[in-house]
């Protein structure tokens, strides 16, 4: 909404939302949010978790204005009282808001808190935001816990973090905490869309999906390179995004896919020197390339959404291999060698291992599939060796109580997600007279024991009818391994499998002759 200043405002902070109404992507926080307000049901401290750009620091000011507002309804700030003017200019005498950043001395801290005793100037709350909570000191986070857990009735908590993992347990545990989530290319291209049409600038829709992609979930980012895009005034074209966003480098990349599925290295190499003559983001070149090859695979399993004239899908172990590559050689381009060296390098990958398996055959997209001749054998022959039936899906029906290890490994397994965490994290004791003994290596799971019962309770036709947890808890814990223990190990063995054969394949031996002389061997990588 406009705010009618006569200074130009930048697009982030001029459609910044004023209500809760305004917000885009958070339903389900909002949602609770407005339902709290509108009951009373009000909380002493709140946590707002996400990326950057995805509402937090909005969300806490509306909120703030929803605690002050003198006729709120059906939780919802009027936006025009005193009250809600003042917050939103920033000028409340009973809004403190801080960035945690600047923050970080304990004394800072404590002056902060001695004004929490102080009863509100003018509203009926005095608020205290605190952004990027995360970057306060261990001794302001000590500090602050006894006022965060029980500060004076007109007092009110809005933490903000990108990194809830540094914010310590005891802050967590008194805090009702919300999780915003990233906004999908579709939703920001669409909020994009209803700007420029306020705005009356002209755009492509193209240009609003580059935008977005580029955002990666990010609303104020997707306003600030939108705002780049349409500087002075111009329409917003896909070709003027993707010259300042340098994506113009990209639109080779169906070329050299075609390439590359036609295992034709000498095109593929051609590509890439015109590409580099030319100045051209490789890295964005090779980026454009994996979506490519997510949209051939999504094709291959959705025919659906094959688009029309699109080439028959890779097979999927060929996407696979090209997608690994391709993700590779990213790295390396950003790992310090010489781009251009990187990525023919990639290239030759790809065709070397692609070449070991024959090109796809041909697909015509409008020949109706010709129907199967009927089968001479009688209708009770057995299926051929070479196609055995499929396997009957395993039941899902009624367990019993666990007696060993084994059995209690299978049943939690089978715990709804609520009760999981807990689950694999305990180790069998015994079970008698419809109770079950267990042992938690993690205490600190136990909040979740009454879901976990109810789960096993259904999962077992009300046999387990009590949980208890012992108190020598480490002790039964370190004598056998958790669920989570033994799924790790099992998962350990199969990826070591799955390597040990990649290593004795015939694409790794066509690599090696590939690169004569050359040690290469699989390599694990993590993220």
């Amino acid at each position: 909404m406009e705010l009618g200043d006569a200074a130009p405002q930048a697009l982030a902070r001029k459609w910044r939302p004023r209500g809760f109404g305004e917000v885009v992507g958070q339903a389900a926080a909002v949602d609770t949010l407005r339902r709290a307000l509108a009951s009373g049901r009000l909380h002493h401290a709140y946590m707002f978790i996400g990326t950057r750009g995805v509402g937090k620091t909005t969300l806490a000011r509306i909120l703030a204005k929803a605690f002050n507002c003198e006729r709120p309804a059906e939780g919802e700030a009027c936006g025009d009282c005193d009250a809600c003017r003042q917050i939103d200019a920033g000028s409340h005498p009973d809004l403190y808001e801080m960035d945690a950043a600047s923050t970080t001395q304990v004394d800072s801290m404590r002056e902060v808190l001695d004004s929490t005793s102080y009863a509100p100037a003018s509203g009926r709350h005095k608020v205290y935001i605190i952004d990027e909570v995360h970057m306060l000191s261990k001794a302001s986070f000590n500090a602050m816990l006894k006022t965060l857990e029980e500060p004076p009735p007109h007092v009110k908590f809005i933490l903000a973090t990108t990194d809830p993992q540094q914010v310590p347990a005891t802050v967590h545990s008194r805090c009702l905490k919300f999780s915003l989530r990233r906004l999908g290319r579709d939703a920001i291209a669409a909020h994009l869309a209803s700007i420029l049409q306020q705005e009356k600038i002209e755009y492509e829709e193209e240009a609003l999906q580059l935008v977005a992609s580029q955002a990666d979930g990010s609303v104020r980012d997707a306003l600030s390179i939108v705002e780049e895009v349409v500087a002075g005034g111009v329409a917003a074209t896909a070709e003027r995004a993707r010259t300042l966003l340098g994506l113009a480098a990209a639109t080779a990349a169906p070329s050299l896919f075609a390439a590359l599925r036609a295992r034709d290295g000498a095109a593929a190499l051609a590509l890439a020197d015109d590409l580099h003559a030319q100045g051209s983001d490789l890295d964005q070149v090779l980026a454009s390339l994996i979506e490519l090859i997510h949209r051939d695979q999504l094709a291959a399993i959705l025919p659906a959404q094959r688009e029309a004239g699109q080439d028959a899908p890779l097979d999927p172990t060929d996407a696979q291999l090209l997608y690994d590559i391709a993700c590779r050689g990213r790295m390396q381009l950003q790992g310090g060698v010489d781009a251009k060296i990187a990525f023919d390098m990639t290239l030759m990958r790809i065709v070397t291992l692609l070449g070991t398996r024959p090109p796809p055959a041909p697909v015509a997209a409008a020949a109706p599939r010709p129907a199967a001749p009927p089968s001479p054998e009688p209708a009770s022959a057995p299926p051929p060796a070479s196609q055995p039936p499929p396997a009957p899906p395993p039941a899902a029906g009624p367990a019993g109580p666990p007696a060993d290890a084994a059995t209690w490994q299978a049943l939690s397994a089978r715990v709804d997600r609520r009760a999981h965490a807990l689950a694999q994290q305990c180790v069998f004791v015994g079970f008698a007279d419809g109770t079950l003994r267990l042992a938690a290596t993690d205490a600190a799971l136990l909040s979740q024991q009454d879901h976990l019962l109810r789960s096993l309770g259904k999962l077992t036709a009300g046999a387990i009818a009590k949980l208890e947890f012992d108190d020598g808890q480490q002790d039964e814990a370190a004598a056998q391994p958790t669920p989570a223990q033994v799924q790790d190990q099992e998962d350990q063995a199969n990826e070591k499998k799955v390597l040990d054969e990649f290593e004795t394949s015939d694409e790794m031996r066509k690599l090696r002759e590939f690169f004569p002389g050359s040690t290469a061997k699989v390599v694990k990588e993590s993220d």
